[in-house]
C-alpha cells in the first residue's frame, strides 16, 4: 500500500496501461470511546474503498520507470495498491439516534503504509494511516450539538477473502486515534479524555469487485 507518488509520480513519458481496479463496499459499525460510548455503544455506517492494482509482472515490466530510489524496493512486493480518487471518503457516518445520540459525517484515509503477512490463501495485512474525520452528533442525553472535526492516525488489521479474481470479501478492525475534543465542546478545545471523543473503533465487511481500469503508468 504505498502513494501513488512513490510508483509514478517522477516517471516520463507515461503510458497508458490497463490495471484492475478493485471496489469495495459495504457496512461498517463504530463503538466510540467515552460518553458517546455510554449513551449509545453502536453507530452505523457506509465504507466505500476503491484501489488500482499493480501486480509483480507489471511492476517489473516497467521497473525502469519507477524513481531508482525507490526500484529496489517496490520490485520486491507482489502487488502495490494505490487510491486513485483520494478525495472519495472511506466512510459516511448514518447513524440514527436510537437510544439518543445520533452520528453523521464522513472520514478519509488517502494514503496507508501495510505489510503483509499472509498472501494464500488468504491475505492478511496490518496497516497504519493518517485521516480526517468530521461528525455531526445530536443527542437528547448528551451535551449537542457536537461538531467533531479532527486529525488523526489509525491502525489497521484487514482479512480478504477471494471467492473468485473478481469477487473477494474482506473484514477489517480499523482503530483511530485522534486528539481529545469534549462533547458538546468546541473543535478548537482540547477536551478531558473522560468526556472527550478521542478514539473510534471500526468493524468493516466490504463485498469486492474487480474490473479493467486504463491509466497512465
Amino acid at each position: 500500500m504505498i502513494p501513488l507518488l512513490l510508483v509514478a509520480g517522477a516517471l516520463a513519458r507515461p503510458k497508458q496501461v490497463t490495471l484492475p481496479i478493485d471496489v469495495g463496499v459495504g457496512p461498517s459499525a463504530h463503538l466510540i470511546t467515552g460518553p458517546v460510548f455510554r449513551d449509545q455503544p453502536v453507530h452505523t455506517g457506509l465504507s466505500l474503498s476503491v484501489q488500482a492494482i499493480i501486480d509483480q509482472k507489471t511492476l517489473k515490466r516497467y521497473r525502469r520507470r519507477i524513481p531508482e530510489r525507490y526500484r529496489q524496493m517496490v520490485t520486491r512486493m507482489d502487488e502495490v495498491r494505490y487510491a486513485p480518487f483520494i478525495w472519495l471518503p472511506e466512510t459516511v457516518f448514518v447513524s440514527p439516534a436510537v437510544d439518543g445520540t445520533g452520528m453523521y459525517g464522513v472520514t478519509w484515509r488517502p494514503v496507508s503504509i501495510g505489510l503483509t503477512w499472509v498472501k494464500e490463501p488468504v491475505r492478511f495485512v496490518t496497516s497504519a494511516a493518517p485521516r480526517v474525520t468530521y461528525a455531526f452528533l445530536h443527542s437528547r442525553t448528551l451535551p449537542s450539538p457536537t461538531h467533531f472535526l479532527r486529525p488523526g492516525l489509525d491502525v489497521r488489521a484487514n482479512l480478504e477473502i477471494p471467492f473468485s479474481d473478481t469477487v473477494l470479501l474482506s473484514m477489517s478492525w480499523t482503530s483511530q486515534l485522534y486528539p481529545p475534543q469534549e462533547v458538546g465542546g468546541s473543535i478548537l478545545r482540547w477536551g478531558p479524555p473522560g468526556e472527550s471523543i478521542w478514539h473510534i473503533g471500526q468493524a468493516t465487511v466490504l463485498l469486492h469487485v474487480r474490473f479493467p481500469y486504463r491509466t497512465t503508468f
